[in-house]
């Protein structure tokens, strides 16, 4: 069998918990749920919009965060290894799920004297693993629903801040507007301008040097 540094033994399964009641599930999942929940990147059309009105974020899963905290309750609320409430990097908890914890729980099932209890708390732990993604997943929705930003949106357009940014915007389209208009105008009058049709005076001029000609 490998060594590996942290090596689970039968004394190791007798001293951990086979059970972590629904409360403490439930309320470790509320706490920590956020931390494994992390911005969408803006893309650029969404940042120059921000500069006129900032429109609600949107969120995603961060599934290295999930599963470190996962890794934490199983090391510390079942096999008692670590504190599960205190804070760890990707790479602490690597430390010890490198020596593959959950493997090593599964080879102990053969094992007379501690499988019953390997069983129990392989399977407590697939009930606390469902719930926590749960609230993961719950939080990410609920932050993603289209009446929540879009009331968020609301509070934000609102703001005394983004009103006023908001007027200074359409005043400056509505200046822009105004200039274009009149210089259409300007273009229509200077093209009727040339286009107008003789008047009376000048026809009778024609007429009179028409006549002198044939005189």
């Amino acid at each position: 069998m490998e060594d590996y540094k942290h090596k689970l033994t039968v004394e190791a399964v007798e001293n951990a918990a086979s059970y972590v009641s629904l409360a403490d599930k439930v309320a470790f999942s509320r706490i920590f749920a956020e931390e494994c929940i992390d911005e969408i990147p803006l893309t650029a059309t969404k940042v120059q919009s921000d500069a006129m009105l900032a429109l609600p974020q949107r969120y995603k899963e961060n599934r290295a965060k999930s599963e470190t905290l996962l890794g934490r309750v199983l090391l510390g609320f079942y096999l008692k290894m670590i504190d599960p409430f205190e804070p760890m990097t990707t790479e602490q908890i690597d430390e010890y799920l490198g020596s593959h914890i959950e493997n090593q729980l599964e080879r102990l099932k053969q094992v007379p004297a501690c499988k019953e209890k390997v069983f129990d708390l392989m399977s407590d732990y697939a009930k606390f693993r469902r719930i926590f993604l749960s609230e993961v997943r719950d939080e990410v929705e609920m932050r993603n629903d289209t009446l929540e930003r879009l009331l968020a949106g609301i509070g934000v357009m609102s703001s005394p801040e983004t009103i006023t940014a908001l007027m200074a915007e359409l005043k400056k389209a509505s200046t822009q507007l105004s200039q274009e208009v009149k210089g259409q105008k300007a273009k229509q009058n200077g093209g009727a301008k040339k286009k107008q049709p003789p008047t009376k005076k000048a026809e009778v001029k024609e007429d009179n040097a028409a006549g002198e000609s044939e005189s």
